[in-house]
């Protein structure tokens, strides 16, 4: 016999075929191409790319130490010859100031010095013919100070975006003072050299060159984005990451950073010169765009991406059409879904007959079907029910009797509670005057809203009496301020009757008042009555004094009794009326009138 297809056999299930099929046209080589090929070229860009950037910072920095030091060594020579002037008597120094001269006439790279011996006052600027004078700019003592502690005698300081003013400290004289001469270190040759150097490593598109001094200000700025000399080139997002570090501190970094929203390389290097043991405190900041540094990164990208998606839309296709004949089958089962979330159960008929996990939910499908709307059914009754009994017994009684937490035998327990009856004030003449029909209507809408008053403060409709309706509060659960839920549910009853009394005499002719009283104490709560007919009520002196001061309250009069006041706290407005004697009692009683704001 050959395998059944029956519910329950052992037939190749829907899933394994779909995953099979995902997994053998698409999942392996999207895998291989972007999972194994793409990073390992990837990383091979990138660090092509950064040994390009740091040769070329590198250049850049050798050239720029080499004006530098150019400067700088024909500045030091003019020292060096007058350390000798510096030892001559007064009458000779002339003749020495000569023999610089003509020194310094030899020197291609110095138009211009100052010869400063701070010690003895001396500041003589020597300028060959035609050139600027005021260039050569006197030094400062800080200037000064940080020529001496270079380990080359040699100091640069920014001016402006012209020049810099070279230091040198060339040692002492015979006498034993500090020569020092300055010159202007002129930025134009280093610019246009550095333009030369760029443009035949082939910077453009965007690429940015940058020439920092100690102090992190920008001397030669090329390419993109622009930057004027002078200024702060901290901003720059590796020199703000590194810039804390000792300017004189030989370092090379190349990492990935963000300036705007812009993706930059960035390589970092510190000017230094070969054989010695500290930089300049110069910098070299370059820094492409990913767009131009990793141009061939992004073109194999795009390339694998195109042949994985390419791969993808033939898996999906054949896909598709080996799944055709499941399509079918599937849109069945969505909307026989669809028809469950919408409780639409009198179309889920007719299980399938189908033997693959498709056929296994549908028929899942059916049965949920069938028993939620048989728990639908029995929910709704019990709703009706529950709204059933709410009408004649309180909701809380409602509860608690289909929990199981109130028994529904006769007896009851003793409670101290407070009793609040309300009592529409001449009413009789009311029923006199008009219709049974609409005397009825008018009491259901004022029971209707002073019963919301004592759910919403918790309390428990014990009964309507013709036209009062008694309430309660600490049974059949405790409540430790019972009292005072009682005073709050009778203010907002004399609220409601204030905001809608005008409204019904408008409408109806009628001119409505409550008399209400409020009294606690010890009584009997339970089931009274017989086996057959029982409510849930309250028995005891504290009831009956609560319906005596509600007999004697004048209209929109809220009478208190004294065990109420005292159990309510300071919070509400009670007023002492004294001691009364009611109807029934031989003792007469403290009552308190509790005054409701406007």
């Amino acid at each position: 016999m050959g395998r059944g297809h029956a519910p329950g056999g052992h037939a190749l299930k829907l899933t394994p075929k779909v995953s099979l099929l995902a997994v053998a046209l698409a999942c392996v080589p999207v895998g291989v191409l972007l999972g194994l090929f793409l990073p390992r070229y990837g990383a091979a860009v990138r660090e092509t790319e950064q040994r390009r950037q740091f040769e070329l910072a590198q250049a850049a920095g050798a050239l720029v130490a080499h004006h530098v030091d150019r400067v700088g060594d024909d500045a030091r020579s003019v020292g060096e010859a007058m350390k000798h002037v510096g030892g001559m008597r007064s009458e000779d120094v002339a003749d020495g100031l000569v023999a610089v001269e003509a020194i310094m006439a030899t020197r291609r790279s110095v138009a211009a010095v100052r010869i400063e011996i701070p010690s003895r006052a001396v500041s003589v600027v020597l300028a060959k013919e035609g050139s600027d004078r005021s260039d050569a700019t006197p030094s400062t003592e800080e200037q000064r100070r940080r020529a001496d502690d270079d380990a080359r005698g040699i100091t640069v300081e920014l001016l402006d975006d012209r020049r810099a003013l070279l230091i040198a400290s060339v040692g002492a004289a015979k006498s034993g003072e500090r020569v020092y001469v300055t010159a202007p270190l002129y930025l134009t040759p280093m610019r246009e050299d550095l333009a030369a150097l760029v443009a035949a490593r082939g910077l453009d598109h965007g690429e940015s060159l940058v020439v920092l001094d100690p102090g992190r200000r920008v001397v030669v700025a090329l390419g993109s984005p622009p930057l004027a000399t002078g200024a702060d080139g901290s901003a720059i997002p590796i020199v703000r990451r590194h810039g804390a570090a000792d300017p004189h501190q030989r370092f090379a970094i190349q990492e990935d950073d963000v300036e705007g929203s812009e993706p930059r390389a960035y390589s970092f290097v510190t000017v230094d010169r070969p054989g010695e043991d500290a930089s300049s405190g110069w910098a070299i900041a370059l820094g492409r765009p990913h767009a131009v540094a990793y141009e061939r990164l992004y073109a194999i990208r795009r390339v694998l991406i195109l042949l994985a998606g390419g791969t993808l839309a033939v898996s999906a296709l054949l896909a598709a059409l080996m799944a055709r004949s499941w399509v079918r089958p599937l849109v069945a089962l969505e909307r026989r879904a669809r028809n469950l979330g919408d409780r639409a159960f009198e179309r889920i008929t007719s299980p399938s007959l189908r033997s693959d996990e498709i056929g296994e939910v549908d028929r899942a499908i059916v049965r949920a079907a069938a028993q939620l709307e048989q728990a639908e059914q029995v929910l709704a009754e019990e709703v009706q029910k529950r709204t059933n009994l709410s009408r004649f017994i309180s909701p809380e009684i409602v509860e608690a009797i289909l929990d199981g937490r109130h028994r529904l035998e006769l007896g009851g327990e003793r409670r101290l509670v407070t009793v609040l009856f309300a009592d529409i004030v001449a009413f009789t003449p009311l029923s006199e005057s008009r219709s049974p029909e609409e005397v009825v209507k008018v009491l259901n809408d004022v029971f209707s809203v002073l019963t919301e008053v004592v759910f919403r403060h918790e309390g428990v409709v014990d009964k309507f009496v013709g036209d009062s309706i008694m309430a309660l509060w600490g049974a059949p659960f405790e409540q430790p301020d019972h009292a005072a839920r009682a005073l709050a549910a009778a203010t907002d009853m004399m609220r409601f009757l204030e905001n809608t009394a005008e409204a019904l005499k408008a409408d109806l002719g009628l001119d409505l008042r409550l008399a209400i009283a409020v009294n606690s104490g010890e009584v009997v709560v339970g089931n009274i009555g017989s086996t057959r007919r029982m409510e849930y009520t309250a028995i005891g002196d504290a009831v009956n004094v609560a319906a005596r001061l509600e007999a004697i309250a004048r209209p929109n009069q809220v009478l208190v009794g004294e065990r109420t006041a005292e159990l309510a706290g300071p919070g509400f407005p009670l007023r002492e009326l004294g001691r009364r004697r009611v109807a029934g009692r031989a003792a007469e009683i403290g009552v308190y009138e509790l005054e409701v704001p406007q």
